[in-house]
């Protein structure tokens, strides 16, 4: 470097050329220094010789100088400035050596280490002292030493560049995750001497590493626990990314499918209709909409699906999250829900009327009853009362039927066999259905016991049988059959319906008319009807829905139009026995000459009661309100042997009275009537096991059995 530095600014000249210099330069001024002094004559040689010397090394003094003595100071000065340099440099290259962020070491050829720097010291866990001059495999080993992976061995082989990831051990055993680089080290001549090791450690970046896989399986936990479909979707609507549950849904490879080729069976995009995933491309905005799917088998599905949009660091969107969750069945539980709005509506206009309707008809019965009576059994107005009788048990029928479908009739069930009430009203279908329909009954071996209310269940039957009838207006074939089923989870995923247990089914099965989808979805609403006008209520259905309900049971209907229809009944059964009463048809109940007090706001119904109980021997009272009723009661209580009482009516109601008049007699029997629906009677005070109650409308013959049975003599005797 000095030497190129001296021939730059020309002060370098080379050993010959300086010698020739100075030899022609002494040449030179010896010759002119001999010229000059030839003029002196009167000089001695000393003296010759002094001068001679004198100008010459005056002569030669500035060539000395500018050839010689000036390069070699100037030599002088820029080795020193070098070496200041080199000291400086070497200082600086050693600190940064020294707190380089990765652990550095010098290998030579035989596997000696010759320097380390601090970094590598706190990496290892040794001193420098018990590190330079040990064996690389000594300390700091790994997996690589004494193999083929061996930096040094890799490096004296030929490789120029090593990197890779291991495991060291450090002095106390702990391994330390390290990314090792690896480069041949030379000396100034540029030939291989050793190796140069770098160590990065990666310790924290394994933790974070682990933390983010921790994070992401919990995340797939997450998702994976989630019974939702989720799925990414890239702008060209390719699926990118789905969950477990979506995979399994399908049951096939998803990934890279398009979306609307896998939901709609398209093979275009959903141009035609509005694209919500479309739409978060392009206004970044999340949509929420529901969605009829249609997958493998024709199957559809309601999904309500969000579409997010996912952006980049730029704020682009660059995909969009679905979220779709199945809502079948919550949609399923909405039409039932509103099923039941529309029954609960019905049911309080039918419970709203029924009071007066019924006290209207126990007017109609009861008159109609008395004129029987008065009529010989031969007499032609026989027919008309008959008539007047059926229609008013029609009437009675239909108030039933609307507050059974409603729920608000109470059920009063006992245990029975299925099998038998289908076998009773065997000869009944025979005639309803008439002869162009083959009937066949195939009833379970078993016995099927239910807890039931029976005439519920017969109407259940009837409008069943009456409803297969009409759907076959040329003939055909009606199947009744009886089952029992165990109802398991599996029933009840696959079906939508039940509670597991045990249950008897009954199945009426016909080869009809058949229904569409939109009809199945309307049978059982209120009023609605296929018949034509006057020939249907649109009730029979509806009650039949309401009675299986309130029995805790199910409904079913397969139906397909031109091949039939099946109607499938799910009732729960039960371990008991069936209990039997006794009928006492066509017995009259009468008494002699007690004192019965008739409580009743209805004028027509208390006229009525009290000429049924004057007519058969009993003495009356009557009474038009509550407190009326509490007035003639406080004078007459002596006399008065049982009391009839309205459960509503004005100024008192019937629990009040009863609560004033056992005042006066503790031991006074009272029988409660009403015309309102048994749920709003029991919420006016009257007991559900009370047994001293009569629902309107009441005929003479049950009025007077229950007064008899109140009364305590029980006494047969002429009809009235």
């Amino acid at each position: 470097m000095d030497e190129r530095y001296l021939r730059e600014k020309g002060y370098y000249h080379s050993p010959i050329s300086l010698l020739i210099i100075i030899i022609i330069s002494v040449f030179l001024a010896e010759a002119l220094i001999m010229f000059i002094l030839s003029f002196l004559h009167d000089i001695t040689f000393h003296t010759y010789a002094l001068l001679d010397a004198t100008l010459l090394i005056i002569t030669l003094s500035p060539i000395l100088y500018f050839y010689g003595f000036r390069p070699l100071l100037i030599h002088i000065q820029e080795r020193r400035r070098a070496e200041e340099t080199t000291k400086i440099a070497y200082t600086e290259l050693r600190q940064v050596f020294n707190i380089a962020a990765d652990g550095i070491r010098l290998i030579d050829k035989e596997s000696n280490i010759i320097r380390v720097n601090e970094t590598f010291v706190r990496l290892s866990g040794f001193t420098k002292e018990e590190l330079e001059g040990r064996k690389c495999y000594e300390v700091f080993p790994g997996l690589q030493c004494h193999t083929k992976r061996c930096s040094l061995r890799r490096v004296m082989s030929g490789e120029d560049y090593i990197e890779f990831e291991a495991e060291r051990t450090r002095k106390d055993g702990v391994k330390i995750p390290c990314i090792v680089t690896a480069k041949p080290f030379r000396n100034p001549e540029g030939e291989i001497i050793g190796i140069v090791e770098d160590f990065k450690d990666i310790t924290r970046i394994k933790m974070a590493e682990d933390g983010l896989k921790q994070s992401e399986e919990k995340l797939n936990a997450i998702i994976s626990s989630i019974s939702d479909y989720i799925f990414m979707l890239d702008k060209e609507f390719n699926i990118t990314w789905a969950n477990d549950i979506l995979r399994q849904f399908f049951d096939c490879e998803i990934i890279g499918k398009k979306c609307y080729e896998l939901f709609y069976t398209r093979y275009e995009p959903c141009d035609n209709q509005p694209c919500f995933v479309a739409k978060a491309f392009s206004e970044g905005k999340a949509y929420m909409q529901d969605l009829q799917i249609r997958v493998r088998d024709n199957i559809f599905y309601l999904q309500n699906v969000a579409n997010v949009a996912i952006r980049d660091v730029n704020g682009e969107p660059t995909n969009v999250l679905v979220i779709s969750r199945d809502i079948t069945e919550n949609k399923m539980l909405e039409q039932q829900l509103m099923q039941a709005q529309k029954m609960e509506a019905v049911g309080q206009l039918a419970g709203g009327i029924a009071h007066d309707f019924n006290n209207i008809l126990t007017a109609i019965v009861g008159y109609a009853h008395l004129l029987q009576t008065e009529l010989n059994k031969g007499d032609e107005l026989q027919k008309y009362i008959d008539c007047i009788l059926s229609s008013a048990k029609k009437a009675e029928n239909l108030i039933r039927a609307l507050l059974t479908f409603s729920r608000t009739q109470v059920v009063n069930t006992k245990p029975v066999n299925l099998n038998e009430i289908v076998t009773v009203l065997e000869k009944i279908f025979i005639r309803l259905i008439g002869e162009d329909i083959e009937l066949s009954t195939l009833l379970s071996e078993e016995d099927l016991i239910i807890m039931a209310d029976v005439t519920m269940i017969e109407q259940v039957i009837m409008n069943l049988v009456t409803n297969a009838r009409d759907a076959m207006p040329n003939g055909g074939d009606l199947i009744i059959k009886t089952e029992p089923i165990y109802i398991d989870d599996d029933f009840s995923n696959t079906y939508g319906f039940g509670r597991t247990g045990k249950y008897a089914v009954l199945s009426v099965e016909d080869n009809g008319v058949g229904m569409d989808d939109e009809t199945k979805e309307r049978i059982f609403d209120p009023f609605f009807t296929t018949k034509e006008v006057g020939k249907g209520t649109g009730l029979g259905l509806a009650m039949v829905y309401g009675i299986v309900k309130q029995h805790n049971g199910f409904v079913n209907v397969y139906s397909e139009l031109g091949k039939g229809t099946i109607f499938k009944i799910y009732l729960p059964l039960v371990k008991s026995e069936i209990t039997r009463e006794l009928q006492l048809d066509g017995v009259t109940y009468m008494g002699g000459n007690e004192t019965i007090f008739v409580i009743e706001d209805d004028l027509q119904v208390r006229s009525l009661t009290k000429k049924i109980l004057e007519r058969a021997g009993y003495r009356v009272l009557e009474a038009g309100d509550g407190q009326e009723a509490v007035d003639i009661f406080s004078k007459r209580s002596s006399d008065i042997d049982l009391v009839i009482l309205d459960v509503i009516m004005p100024k008192k109601t019937g629990k009040e009275v009863y609560e004033e008049i056992r005042k006066y007699k503790p031991d006074i029997r009272v029988l409660f009537t009403s015309g309102y629906t048994t749920d709003i009677v029991y919420k006016r005070g009257v007991e559900k096991d009370n047994k001293n109650f009569l629902l309107k409308p009441i005929s003479p013959q049950l009025l007077l059995k229950k007064v008899r049975e109140l009364i305590g003599k029980d006494v047969i005797s002429r009809k009235i």
